[in-house]
């Protein structure tokens, strides 16, 4: 009786080491059971369509913000609470803060480190600064959201792989489709990051009105001029978001 349990415990012992998996070619298992294939999986996960936002800071509260795993620039975003960069060189105006962390895929935590503010050249060829951009460095997309642009007197569209965001009647910022989001038309204007100060948004405002003042007539500059010193209110329309 002995011998016959040994014999079939030896068979068993055999059939286990013949096993061999089709994904990493080692012996023991199969393919559906392999670790490495597993790990493989896992890490995929990490690039997920959807996340949460957790803002840690006092005050704190639960955002939402959406990662795609199509490649871009500035991604319009519905779903996310604020405006997003992981690119510091990009930031006109800077400065650091303990902002919470970005939660993605599987609770992996990112850090938002900095605020500040970015100039993006439009389709229009006017430049328009982006404000109050959280710095996450660890970040894959960059990211405008919809929700602040709203709460900022905006409106916006899409219709025929057209976004349009409107400030009034006008047309500020553009967005082509792109697999299934919308990808801003523009480019970023790349400049070395200033720590934030009331200078420094005069300054920025100065630039901002020279670049615009470039496509104006004489008409619009006398429009452009009295809009110019009606007020902070007025000025924030005209060339932030």
């Amino acid at each position: 009786m002995r011998r016959s349990r040994n014999k079939g415990r030896s068979r068993s012992q055999s059939k286990t080491r013949k096993l061999k998996c089709y994904h990493c070619h080692k012996e023991g298992h199969y393919r559906k059971d392999c670790p490495e294939r597993k790990g493989k999986k896992k890490d995929n996960s990490k690039m997920a369509d959807a996340g949460v936002v957790e803002d840690n800071s006092d005050g704190a509260d639960v955002l939402s913000v959406t990662i795609s795993s199509s490649d871009g620039g500035w991604i319009l975003d519905t779903g996310c609470s604020y405006h997003m960069c992981p690119n510091r060189d990009w930031f006109a105006t800077y400065r650091s803060v303990d902002g919470g962390k970005v939660l993605i895929g599987n609770d992996v935590a990112y850090k938002v480190v900095g605020i500040g503010s970015i100039q993006i050249r439009m389709h229009d060829g006017i430049v328009r600064i982006l404000t109050n951009v959280r710095h996450v460095p660890e970040l894959r997309k960059i990211l405008i959201s919809l929700g602040t642009l709203d709460s900022n007197g905006c409106s916006y569209r899409a219709a025929g792989g057209v976004m349009r965001i409107m400030k009034g009647a006008v047309v500020v910022v553009k967005g082509l489709k792109q697999n299934s989001i919308y990808l801003l038309q523009g480019s970023t204007i790349i400049g070395a990051a200033t720590t934030t100060s009331s200078s420094d948004i005069d300054s920025d405002t100065t630039k901002v009105w020279h670049m615009r003042l470039g496509h104006m007539s004489e008409r619009g500059y006398g429009c452009a001029k009295q809009t110019r010193f009606a007020g902070k209110q007025e000025n924030r329309e005209a060339g932030f978001l």
